[in-house]
């Protein structure tokens, strides 16, 4: 897996590029340049937009006020995440319902318990 430290963004400094992708599970995206965090969950398409300047626990959701920040962070998303393999952008729209395969294709799934879940 590819990485860069956060060690200078947590010391308050800043990134060598304009946002991180964060990315949990393959289900739950998130996007920030640490003063504001875009969050979209893949199988409901809920999303969250935080200003952690003034909300560093991340406590109260923007997304529902400032839907013209949501859709600049979105577009961001959608740039990031168009072309892999679980399809979750079509048409340069993110599509929700569509979960990341949680298995190696030479191997079949990696937790037993998810095999329903994942259609080989």
């Amino acid at each position: 897996m590819d990485g860069r430290s956060l060690a200078p963004l947590l010391r308050g400094g800043t990134l060598d590029r304009e946002y991180v992708h964060i990315e949990r599970s393959g289900n739950m995206h998130a996007l920030t340049d640490g003063h504001e965090k875009y969050v979209w969950l893949s199988g409901s398409g809920a999303e969250q937009l935080f200003d952690l300047d003034d909300d560093p626990h991340e406590l109260h959701d923007l997304a529902d006020e400032e839907e013209s920040r949501v859709s600049v962070w979105r577009a961001r998303l959608v740039q990031r995440l168009a072309g892999r393999s679980e399809e979750f952008v079509e048409h340069g729209q993110l599509m929700p319902g569509r979960h990341k395969a949680g298995y190696l294709p030479h191997a079949g799934p990696l937790n037993p318990h998810e095999r329903q879940r994942f259609v080989v």
